[in-house]
């Protein structure tokens, strides 16, 4: 497995209860990847006892993610694709929160290309689901493109974001009620950065998954 599926193998192999260091099985060919985005709370908007994790400016705000490279396109519209996720952490100031793994939430990554306006290219996951619900906790890092930026919707890694909208934290919504953590992204570290840089992400990657939240009582 190539060296930038480190951090993959741990957060998916802590969503499993299987503990850090295991490797999480893949189809033949396949290549589990991973990224972390990380950042700064800028600001909470709405009710803020709606949100499954405590935020304040000024807290750290990390978003970690996996997918297989030769997911399938699940979208059956032109310019449009969506991909799932294997896994998606939330971590903020230490605090982490599983929002997509194994028996838990869903998770997409979602491209619009060519001609789409906006152009796209979005990771999110929610509990328990985004669709057909009236209550759910969304975790979401969105890239947003003029139309003809994204040239295919063809599963790839996130794009350079200079000159993109970023849309980067938290939204939970009730039928009544919902409540924003907006972050300031700071970084998506490519994947060629050196096995010891990844270890050492993994490591933390793992620490946030032995201390993961689970859903609040009456959530």
């Amino acid at each position: 497995m190539a060296t930038r599926s480190i951090l993959a193998c741990a957060a998916a192999a802590c969503a499993l209860g299987l503990g850090p260091g295991l490797a999480l099985p893949t189809p033949a060919g396949a290549e589990v990847v991973a990224w972390r985005a990380t950042g700064t709370v800028s600001s909470l908007q709405g009710t803020a006892g709606l949100l499954p994790l405590p935020a304040t400016p000024g807290d750290s705000f990390v978003i970690d993610f996996s997918y297989d490279d030769t997911a399938a396109d699940e979208s059956a519209f032109a310019d449009r694709g969506s991909y799932p996720l294997l896994s998606l952490v939330v971590t903020v100031d230490g605090q982490g929160l599983e929002y997509a793994g194994p028996g838990v939430g869903v998770g997409h990554i979602s491209i619009q290309a060519n001609a789409v306006d906006p152009n796209l290219w979005g990771a999110s996951a929610c509990l328990p689901t985004c669709s057909n619900v009236t209550t759910y906790d969304q975790a979401r890092i969105n890239f947003f493109f003029p139309p003809a930026t994204i040239p295919s919707d063809a599963l790839t890694p996130p794009p350079d974001p200079t000159g993109a909208t970023v849309q980067f934290g938290l939204f939970s919504r009730t039928p009544s009620d919902e409540a924003f953590v907006i972050a300031s992204l700071i970084s998506v570290p490519a994947p060629g950065a050196d096995a010891s840089a990844l270890a050492a992400l993994a490591a933390l990657g793992a620490v946030a998954c032995s201390a993961t939240a689970r859903r609040r009582p009456g959530r």
